[in-house]
């Protein structure tokens, strides 16, 4: 992490030129998107604290973190994940809109439809000019919209007409050398539409999970998940996990588990009964997931956040 840091101290002194869009998402059929993008002039006044409020913060929340690969089914505490541009969905459509030339005038953007904005700031080392590329997903601040904003004149508040834009520190991902660094998983897997290559991942996994037979509607439990990005990614978990093998694997022990620790699951017949009006579906996934652990030193029940398989313990 020292030597992204370092990077980080070469773009806020040697910065050149720096550049921020506004992006707008724009649906399609078949469940693709359309970007534009909305270039954003910045008075030259401050550009300077614009770059040190970024690369500072940027540090701020990568020191004393490890490095890792990105996981697309467990994101772990104090980690930085890294992944190549190559293998980010919709990586393209985004890059190719933020770096037209002629993009479209602000004036032309509707602020309530902002999906997202970007920063680059071209910047020199030695004798090479790089640049790096920092995302936000964002949203129009409904404060903004429902409020009446005021600026000082004077001694007299008047009314602000125009659209106000913020930028802050606490950005989502950023790249450098075609390489992607997320600070915020959740954030940059919704900008870059990763939810929907999930639902694809899970609907390819279907017939092989339905056929080992441990769920009665298994179909609707499955399009249920999919409705919520939270449930679609702990299914993705489960799947990658092969959790389902292991719940055909234990289904003797399944009851058992809802009894001692209390889950709204229904089972029937050696079979998980999803009944949506029954059932607490993050019950079922916990269940699935092997999440009902009793803790080794005070022998208490407790639900995981994940579970990591070390070895099985014998009596």
């Amino acid at each position: 992490m020292g030597n992204l840091i370092k990077e980080l101290e070469v773009v806020q002194n040697n910065y050149k030129k720096v550049r921020m869009d506004y992006i707008e998402r724009i649906s399609k059929k078949n469940k693709e998107y359309d970007y534009l993008s909305y270039n954003v002039p910045i008075g030259s006044e401050i550009i300077k604290d614009i770059v040190n409020m970024i690369t500072d913060g940027v540090t701020h929340v990568i020191k004393d973190k490890e490095l890792v690969e990105f996981n697309t089914t467990a994101h772990e505490k104090n980690t930085i994940e890294h992944l190549p541009v190559s293998g980010i969905n919709n990586y393209e459509q985004i890059r190719t809109a933020i770096s037209l030339k002629n993009n479209e005038p602000i004036k032309n953007l509707n602020f309530k439809q902002i999906w997202g904005y970007s920063i680059q700031i071209i910047y020199q080392k030695e004798n090479e000019k790089k640049t790096i590329t920092l995302y936000k997903k964002f949203s129009y601040p409904k404060l903004l919209e429902k409020g009446v904003n005021l600026y000082l004149k004077g001694d007299v508040y008047k009314r602000i007409t125009s659209e106000i834009i913020s930028i802050d520190s606490a950005v989502h991902c950023f790249e450098i050398d075609n390489t992607m660094y997320v600070l915020a998983p959740t954030a940059f897997e919704t900008f870059f539409n990763f939810n929907e290559l999930y639902k694809q991942f899970i609907d390819s996994s279907f017939e092989q999970l339905n056929k080992l037979d441990v769920f009665e509607n298994f179909e609707e439990f499955v399009t249920n998940c999919k409705e919520s990005d939270t449930l679609t990614r702990r299914l993705v978990k489960v799947i990658s996990e092969e959790r389902l093998q292991n719940v055909k694997t234990n289904i003797d022990n399944v009851d058992e588990v809802i009894n001692a620790f209390s889950l709204q699951v229904t089972f029937e017949n050696k079979k998980i009964v999803y009944d949506k009006s029954k059932n607490a579906i993050s019950d079922i996934i916990t269940l699935i997931k092997g999440a009902c652990v009793y803790g080794a030193l005070d022998k208490r029940k407790y639900f995981a956040v994940d579970t990591k398989s070390l070895a099985k313990i014998d009596g």
